[in-house]
């Protein structure tokens, strides 16, 4: 048991706000570089950018993500790989630890962001068939608020 547990098993959350938001940080970090890296995968552009650096920055720790750009399968009606489910679980993780800095705030603004990551977690943890349609990849990379995404892979 870390001490952040310890912590938090004491009852004493609002001291884990600091180490909370440093957290969120490494994670907003690393789901930038998984989302470049979906959309450098999903284009259909054969000339792929290099992510190594980006890779790098984000301190990764899932070289896979790297190959997905390589071979991952995109067309006209979206994108298809086997690695979608691995990289629906880490967003889904990396999105909850985003959103932890904000258990336990009444404010009706920073509820509204806990609903959103939640609804974004559970809708990320079924990319389990390893495809998503064009649609589902502009909601899902393209950084617009209020979007909702229809489960409607292949």
């Amino acid at each position: 048991m870390g001490k952040s547990d310890v912590v938090a098993a004491l009852g004493q959350t609002k001291l884990l706000g600091p180490v909370r938001i440093k957290a969120a940080f490494a994670a907003n970090d690393r789901l930038k570089f998984m989302l470049t890296a979906l959309q450098a995968a999903a284009s259909a552009d054969p000339a792929a950018p290099d992510l190594h650096k980006e890779y790098i920055a984000a301190r990764m720790d899932a070289g896979w993500m790297l190959q997905m750009v390589a071979t991952g399968t995109a067309g006209t009606k979206g994108f298809q790989s086997a690695d979608l489910p691995r990289l629906g679980a880490l967003l889904a993780n990396d999105l909850a630890i985003m959103a932890r800095p904000l258990e336990g705030i009444a404010d009706p603004d920073d509820t509204r962001l806990s609903s959103r990551a939640d609804h974004w977690g559970h809708w990320l943890k079924r990319m389990e068939t390893g495809a998503l349609d064009r649609a589902e990849l502009a909601a899902l990379t393209g950084g617009k608020r209020g979007v909702t995404i229809r489960s409607t892979f292949w």
